[in-house]
């Protein structure tokens, strides 16, 4: 497969996820706001992009999440994924790490973590910390929903929040969407619902079609 045709892949599956996400949040009456690369500056996310510059600017915008969701009583930062690589618990929680290195950046107030470049010295230093301070050191109110191209746990869905990165109280960060614990973690009552009702259905029929 050639860059521009897997580009072009990313780029489909990417929106699809983003339109799950924003399907789900529109239906539990979340204002829904785009705020990612590709509305804030578009002619960035081509690939193609040789002057030094622009693609420092390229790489921090990347980074910038999909939406920003609201409604009278709360609001979240969200970053949008589509998976195709997770298959068990494990593998959740190596993503994990991946995401908190890859958004650095945008999730710690800390120095000494979001300008660790090396992702090993990175996950390395991060395992040093207590939950405590873990939670003291991340920005709030950011999550990552992430749509796997299958149901596991029963549910296709799964957020990621970082804040609960080391609370096995709270599945390390991790529930699916299915779950009811998620409704009391992103203090939203009727999120897994929203889910069971709009997404899930949804989802079972276009993966009906999968070979």
């Amino acid at each position: 497969m050639s860059t521009k045709q897997e580009w072009h892949q990313k780029k489909i599956k990417g929106g699809f996820a983003q339109e799950i996400c924003r399907g789900h949040f529109a239906y539990l009456e979340f204002d829904v706001e785009a705020s990612g690369i590709e509305q804030i500056a578009p002619i960035y996310t081509k690939s193609a992009n040789k002057v030094d510059a622009k693609a420092n600017i390229k790489n921090s915008l990347q980074k910038t999440p999909d939406f920003l969701l609201s409604n009278e009583k709360s609001a979240f930062l969200v970053e949008v994924k589509f998976k195709t690589t997770i298959n068990n618990t494990q593998d959740f929680y190596n993503y994990s790490d991946e995401l908190l290195f890859d958004y650095k950046s945008m999730l710690f107030k800390c120095n000494e973590l979001s300008k660790i470049d090396d992702k090993a010295t990175f996950i390395k230093q991060l395992k040093t910390f207590e939950n405590g301070e873990i939670t003291k050191r991340l920005s709030e109110n950011f999550i990552f929903y992430v749509v796997l191209n299958k149901e596991l746990y029963n549910s296709y869905v799964h957020i990621f929040v970082p804040i609960n990165y080391k609370s096995k109280e709270h599945g390390y960060g991790w529930r699916n969407a299915h779950s009811e614990h998620i409704n009391k973690i992103l203090d939203i009552p009727n999120f897994n619902s929203g889910y069971k009702d709009v997404i899930k259905p949804m989802l079972d029929e276009i993966y009906a079609y999968k070979s």
